[in-house]
C-alpha cells in the first residue's frame, strides 16, 4: 500500500530584497501575523499535511523559532537552514523530513493567502497522480518574443498557466531528480526538478487569490 504521509517544506529563506522594508518579507507583519504565521497556520490546518518544514535564512532561526513556540500547532515543525539559492533551500528542507514521510508539499512562505483546503486540493491530487502543482489561469493575452524583441506567436490561453505553489511529489521522484540535477541554480520551481526526469505533473487551478508577496 501506498504511504500517503505527507511532509510541508515551507521555504521561507528568502532576502526579499524588492520588499525594500527592512525585514524579510516571510517576518514582515500583516493585520497582527507575520507572512509566515499565516503560511504555517494554514499548513497547520491541513488535513492531508503530517509535518511542517520550515527552512529559514540562519540569521533568522532564533526569531522564526520564538513565533513556533508562541503557538499550539496541531503537528511537529522543524527549522532548518536554507541554501545559496532556491533549489538547495529546498534541498535542505527534504533533508530533514520524516524517513516514512511518503511524500512532499513544497511552498513558498510568501504565499501566505493559501487556505488548509487549497493545500488539500493539492496533496490529494498528488496522492492520485504522484506529482500535482498549484497553478492559476491566465487573463492577458500572452506573446512570445525572440532575442531582438519581436513578437512571434500568440499563446492560446486555455493552455497557459502560472506555476505556484504548494508543488506536491512522491518523496521517492523528488530523491531521483535531486540525484540527477547537475545545476541547481537554473531551477526556478520544483516542477522543473521532476519535469527534468520525466514526470507527469498534473495541475490543480486554485485561481488568483494564491498569490506570491514580493
Amino acid at each position: 500500500m501506498s504511504n500517503f504521509k505527507t511532509s510541508a517544506i515551507v521555504l521561507a529563506a528568502g532576502v526579499g530584497a524588492r520588499m525594500n522594508s527592512g525585514k524579510t518579507k516571510q517576518l514582515i507583519d500583516i493585520c497582527g501575523a507575520t507572512v509566515l504565521e499565516r503560511t504555517l497556520d494554514a499548513f497547520s490546518s491541513s488535513a492531508l499535511t503530517d509535518e511542517i518544514v520550515i527552512v529559514a535564512r540562519d540569521e533568522e532561526v532564533d526569531e522564526i523559532r520564538s513565533i513556533i513556540s508562541s503557538h499550539n500547532y496541531s503537528k511537529s515543525v522543524k527549522i532548518v537552514v536554507g541554501g545559496s539559492c532556491r533549489a538547495e533551500s529546498a534541498r535542505n528542507g527534504f533533508g530533514a523530513i520524516d524517513k516514512s514521510s511518503g511524500f512532499i508539499a513544497i511552498h513558498d512562505a510568501a504565499r501566505c493567502l493559501i487556505t488548509p483546503e487549497m493545500i488539500d486540493k493539492v496533496v490529494e491530487k498528488a496522492h492520485k497522480c504522484g506529482a500535482a502543482t498549484a497553478v492559476c489561469g491566465v487573463s492577458d493575452t500572452v506573446k512570445c518574443v525572440d532575442s531582438s524583441g519581436k513578437i512571434t506567436a500568440t499563446l492560446p490561453r486555455d493552455n497557459v498557466f502560472r506555476a505556484q505553489t504548494p508543488q506536491v511529489f512522491k518523496a521517492s521522484l523528488y530523491r531521483e531528480a535531486l540525484d540527477k540535477t547537475r545545476d541547481a541554480s537554473v531551477v526556478t520551481d520544483d516542477n522543473m526538478l521532476l519535469e527534468s526526469i520525466g514526470t507527469e505533473i498534473y495541475t490543480v487551478d486554485l485561481g488568483p487569490t494564491n498569490i506570491k508577496i514580493t
